[in-house]
């Protein structure tokens, strides 16, 4: 599946969840976020941002059914402006959180835009790669993979 259909796979569902997606970010926007951080987003985190820009609300609105929260562009920021400038990683973004930042997702960009961009999770005190690409952390969000979205392989018994 090329990531356009997994983009439209995951505006359905969005959509099935009643869970409204943010107004597509413009050229410009997306041009002001590279030059601003000094990176290239990759093709995939770019077409992401061009059609769905994350959640209507964005950073601490509204959820999935998941309780994550994905983010507009013009919410994005690096590891370190999440901390309040300290400690942390200028080169790892945060996209999304689950549970009002119990936990944030966050890419590492660089300025090459074929440059690996690994998702990580970040705990707080450690962080955890949990997939390759953006492409690959949707496909895992869409399969409700627990190693994506949560860290764990998979979901504890009750």
């Amino acid at each position: 599946m090329n990531f356009e259909q997994l983009l439209a796979k995951l505006e359905r569902a969005w959509d099935l969840q009643d869970h409204p997606h943010a107004t597509p970010a413009t050229e410009e926007q997306l041009q002001a976020f590279e030059t601003h951080y000094g990176v290239r987003l990759p093709s995939d985190l770019r077409s992401y941002f061009k059609t769905l820009n994350g959640g209507d609300l964005g950073h601490n609105g509204s959820m999935d059914a998941e309780m994550i929260c994905f983010w507009r562009l013009d919410q994005v920021q690096t590891q370190e402006e999440l901390n309040d400038g300290k400690l942390g990683r200028k080169d790892l973004f945060g996209f999304a959180d689950w549970s009002v930042d119990c936990q944030t997702y966050e890419i590492e960009l660089h300025s090459d835009a074929n440059a690996p961009t690994p998702v990580f999770i970040d705990f707080g005190p450690e962080l955890q790669k949990v997939a390759e690409s953006f492409s690959a952390f949707i496909d895992g969000y869409l399969r409700s993979d627990w190693k994506v979205l949560y860290g764990v392989q998979q979901k504890p018994s009750a």
